[in-house]
């Protein structure tokens, strides 16, 4: 509980638990006193805190957010809205609101002090399954292969970030140390552990949501099952192990990797080589190992063939009229 030295937990005792922090002289060694611990008869599954408020909210197993006194264990107030489960739940004190997203494929946003809803986006095909933010713009991913990101001022779609092959697990903004909207950049890992850097800096506008580029495209060394399967996202901006604007990553599976930013020449590698088939409607590009297969007539991703060779394909070409044949070289 940013701001109160103190951390909170629910257990499956119906129980929300808050402890105090207490420290040594010198740091080293650190103790925790039970400051508060209030029951209720219904399981909370999610908490969020307000610093600016000083309010602790949580979402009981009957979808009812609930709104805490810390001090006294008190229930401030009870609010509804969604008709499935609420799978997450943050706090914008910059903005004064609470938001949450839910199975029921809306994201609603609360004000913090009337506890009215101030507004519901809209467009996520599935259940939105994470949130993120930073000042006024939002990133949220759901059970489907794209995240949104909106503007909060006019609750507006304004990018979409499209590429992963499988349902998105986690996504999160990467800005707190960026001098300038160029700088803005986000993160996204999939179900297949595969991980993807976006720059989310929109030059210009438009009434239509714009597609975003992908800077980078990595996963973990040797990735394996169930390892490689990440459920959350963390990004500490560790001054150690961060690189300028790019913070380093903490993903979390059954075990705890840390990934860290290596500043590289250029930010994006271009396809070496690319071939357009007019039979297949479709355009093959290659790029160090890989082969990339996209549809023209929507400018989609189709296909992709990694490690086709040992070594950095150099050259590709396509036989006979309809191009059903593909010759490499290396």
């Amino acid at each position: 509980l940013a701001g109160r030295e103190m951390y909170c937990y629910s257990s499956s005792d119906h129980c929300v638990t808050v402890c105090k922090e207490f420290s040594s002289m010198g740091g080293k060694k650190v103790n925790f006193q039970q400051h508060n611990r209030f029951y209720h008869n219904l399981l909370h599954l999610k908490l969020c805190w307000s610093a600016k408020h000083d309010l602790l909210c949580s979402v009981a197993s009957d979808r009812v957010i609930y709104g805490w006194n810390i001090d006294t264990g008190n229930i401030l107030f009870q609010v509804s809205r969604h008709t499935d489960i609420i799978t997450d739940f943050i706090s914008v004190d910059n903005l004064d609101m609470f938001m949450t997203c839910s199975m029921d494929k809306r994201i609603v946003l609360w004000s913090a002090v009337s506890r009215r809803v101030k507004g519901i986006l809209l467009g996520h095909k599935r259940g939105v399954r994470s949130l993120s933010v930073y000042e006024q713009i939002l990133l949220s991913s759901g059970f489907e292969c794209e995240a949104r990101l909106w503007e909060l001022v006019n609750k507006d779609c304004i990018a979409i970030l499209k590429g992963h092959r499988h349902p998105i697990v986690c996504a999160k903004l990467m800005c707190d140390k960026a001098q300038s909207e160029k700088e803005h950049r986000a993160i996204t890992v999939d179900e297949s552990g595969e991980f993807r850097l976006w720059n989310i800096y929109i030059r210009e506008r438009s009434s239509e949501p714009v597609l975003l580029p992908t800077l980078q495209i990595f996963e973990m060394s040797h990735p394996e099952v169930p390892i490689n399967q990440f459920r959350f996202l963390a990004i500490p901006y560790n001054p150690n192990s961060s690189t300028s604007y790019y913070s380093d990553i903490i993903a979390c599976s059954t075990k705890l990797l840390h990934f860290v930013p290596e500043k590289n020449v250029k930010e994006f590698i271009a396809p070496c080589m690319s071939v357009f088939n007019e039979a297949g409607s479709s355009v093959l590009t290659a790029y160090g190992k890989t082969l990339i297969l996209y549809d023209v007539s929507t400018g989609d991703f189709s296909n992709v063939y990694e490690d086709m060779t040992s070594h950095d394909i150099s050259c590709i070409c396509l036989d006979g009229e309809r191009g059903r044949k593909m010759y490499v070289g290396t």
